[in-house]
């Protein structure tokens, strides 16, 4: 009440920073007189936690202390010591365990926004937080760690504080301490490492599997460089030092590890998503470092959707298409169950434990691309809520021009293969793919009622409303493709998608649960119509390949030569996206290759229709389940 009624005596922003100072002080005092900790070195037995598939099978284990090789101070280069105090609390040798200023300046900020925003810890607070309190979210615990802070800084000296926590923190990719990370992305002792690369080391502890630089090597080096900026306006390094640092490329010499207490497991990239949902999520921590204490010592169980028996099937199907990684293109798959949105397969790449450097990315959350034909389902969608029907027709000449506003020129386009002729409904133009039926729709819907409908249905990829919208020019994922289709498959009601159904502490004390719930988006209707006419596209279409022996709608995509494949398929009980291409090949759209590729470059030597490990998974994964459709109107396909 006393902090409610001097803020709001307090007008200025400059005032307000100082009562929140004052009070800090006043609560840090006052406590310190009741606070008592042993603040020795930590000995705590860590507790192993565990990822179970659907079935309550385990996908693997996950704990800490697996790459940790402590060290003096003496053993660690000093510039990785400053960069971590550059970028991590730069008033580290001058403050006394909390910085008042910093600590005004991020509640300032937080007050402002209305929400916690900002941190303001110390690396002293830090490392107290990680090593000695538990990983609770309270005042009294704010208090503590500032109490305990203060204590340390008059116990131990600087460097001792500093030695401790450069071998407690968490570097990421499973590496705990300078040591450890040292080794682990460079080969060598943290007593030999480099400028640049200590600017790389120091720049992880925000967010290690943010600034991980084997999954993201371009987003580690702009954070290596942010550190090194900080350095450079601290007088840690002078200039000539930065801009050759800044010039040098990241060369790594690890592999990617991973964090689990096995060499190999099953489903590695969904895995890591559902590692990046409980580190990002403030229900198990108020820090990203506290939750993944918790993930990692806590003892967690972390029930999922995932069936691995649809996981063993989906990489094998991958596998088929991904026999040869050094020239066969990449593949991707994700298979969601539409009544609750859970995913229940995820292939984000074929060689997690392999040692390329991109061995990690997520080509099926991460890797995106263009749909091609794929996407045409939302501009149907958008089609019959303007009220237009199924058997509207227009020319489908092989070719055609749709103007475009000036000064540009007019956009000139083929269909597959330069077949065209005479005049076609909308479904015959979705059952044979007719792009140049599906530009002139959506000439006469506007680009934007198409983003508008893609994005509703589960498209989480920034879309563009160009006129080429419908003919999948846009970047999307293959999860936001058995997303968004998944809305189709569920009657119109969009669900998840869902990586995390439950977690339970060691105590058996359930600290998250998933919502379940769904949200009507389309018009059962609409949804039921265009499944309608997405069932013809494997009876007579585009992807007679994708039969699996009971009704299936789905629809396949084919970009341009540089060679993007798709295939996205659903029942009522599974819906199914596949994406086989190059990931390094340019996305731009142009006409399609006719023929197979040339040797000179990457090039798929078939079309989104006959790329067969995809419908193989389908039928496989669907032999379990009843061929009836489920009693709820919204999840029956239509007759």
């Amino acid at each position: 009440m006393l902090f409610m009624w001097l803020m709001g005596r307090t007008g200025s922003w400059r005032a307000r920073v100082a009562v929140v100072a004052l009070l800090m002080a006043l609560l840090v005092g006052a406590a310190a007189c009741s606070y008592t900790t042993d603040i020795s070195e930590p000995d705590r037995e860590p507790a192993t936690s565990t990822i179970l598939d659907r079935n309550g099978e385990v996908i693997t284990t996950l704990h800490a202390g697996e790459d940790r090789e402590p060290v003096t101070l003496d053993q660690i280069t000093p510039t990785l010591q400053d960069a971590v105090v550059a970028i991590e609390d730069e008033r580290f040798y001058t403050h006394s365990g909390v910085d008042a200023k910093a600590v005004s300046r991020a509640l300032a900020h937080d007050l402002g926004a209305g929400k916690v925003e900002e941190g303001g810890s110390t690396i002293t607070q830090q490392y107290v937080r990680s090593a000695l309190l538990d990983p609770e979210r309270s005042v009294d615990r704010k208090v503590r760690e500032a109490v305990l802070a203060w204590e340390l800084e008059r116990e131990l000296t600087k460097d001792e504080i500093l030695e401790r926590y450069l071998n407690a923190v968490y570097f990421g990719d499973g590496a705990y301490g300078a040591q450890a990370a040292a080794k682990h992305y460079f080969a060598k002792p943290a007593s030999q490492l480099t400028l640049e690369q200590s600017a790389l080391l120091a720049g992880l502890l925000q967010a290690p599997e943010r600034y991980n630089p084997l999954v993201a090597p371009d987003v580690a080096r702009d954070r290596r460089d942010t550190v090194l900026d900080k350095m450079l306006e601290q007088g840690m390094i002078d200039e000539a030092a930065h801009d050759e640092a800044i010039a040098t490329d990241v060369v790594l010499a690890a592999s990617p590890t991973g964090d689990s207490a096995d060499d190999t497991y099953p489903a590695p990239h969904f895995v890591d998503r559902v590692i990046d949902e409980i580190v990002a999520s403030e229900e198990f921590g108020g820090s990203p470092e506290e939750r993944r204490n918790l993930l990692y010592t806590g003892g967690l169980t972390i029930e999922t959707g995932l069936d691995l028996e649809d996981q063993r099937l989906a990489e094998e199907a991958v596998g088929r298409v991904v026999s040869e990684p050094d020239t066969d293109p990449a593949a991707a798959l994700v298979s969601i169950d539409p009544a609750g949105g859970e995913v229940r397969a995820y292939v984000g790449g074929s060689d997690y434990f392999g040692t390329a450097g991109d061995a990690q990315f997520d080509l099926a959350g991460q890797g995106v691309r263009q749909a091609g034909s794929a996407f045409k389902p939302f501009a149907l969608v958008a089609a019959l809520e303007a009220g237009y029907t199924t058997d509207r027709t227009y020319p489908a000449p092989s070719s055609i021009e749709i103007p475009l506003p000036a000064p540009q020129e007019a956009w000139e386009v083929h269909n597959y293969d330069d077949r065209g002729g005479g005049e076609l409904d909308l479904i015959e133009a979705t059952v044979q793919s007719v792009n140049t039926v599906y530009a002139q729709l959506t000439d006469d819907l506007g680009a934007p009622a198409v983003v508008e409908a893609a994005t509703r249905l589960g498209i989480a990829s920034p879309l563009e409303p160009v006129a080429s919208v419908a003919l999948g020019t846009n970047g999307v994922t293959t999860l936001d493709m058995a997303s968004a289709y998944g809305t189709l498959a569920s009657g119109g009601t969009r669900s998840g998608p869902t990586f995390v159904t439950r977690v339970t502490a060691a105590d058996g004390r359930v600290l998250y649960e998933a919502d379940h719930s769904s949200e009507r988006v389309l018009d059962e209707a609409v949804a039921s119509e265009v499944t309608d006419v997405l069932r013809q596209v494997p009876e007579r279409g585009t992807a007679v390949n994708a039969r699996i022996g009971r009704p299936i709608a789905g629809k396949t995509g084919t970009t341009e030569e540089e060679g993007d494949a798709w295939f996205v398929g659903y029942t009522p009980e599974l819906v199914t996206a596949v994406w086989v291409g190059f990931p390094d090949a340019p996305a731009r759209w142009c006409r399609p290759r006719r023929g197979p590729p040339s040797p000179e470059g990457p090039g798929l030597p078939r079309s989104g229709s006959s790329t067969r490990g995809p419908h193989s998974l389908m039928s496989r994964s669907h032999r379990s389940l009843l061929p009836t459709p489920r009693p709820e109107a919204t999840r029956r396909f239509p007759r």
